[in-house]
């Protein structure tokens, strides 16, 4: 049931994809939208990297 449910939320995910400069692009929106939907308990963890300059 995993499968159907994941394939019918990429087709979605998909179908929510914009144009831009000729290549298909999915908002970040979307994209974590359609994580919290296939992954309820998943996590997003961002690490801040700073790297310097010369």
């Amino acid at each position: 049931m995993t499968d159907i449910k994941e394939t019918k939320q990429s087709k979605q995910l998909t179908e929510k994809a914009i144009d831009i400069k000729g290549k298909k692009y999915v908002l970040v929106s979307d994209r974590v939208l359609y994580f919290n939907e296939t992954y309820p308990n998943g996590s997003i963890v961002t690490q801040r990297i700073m790297t310097e300059e010369t």
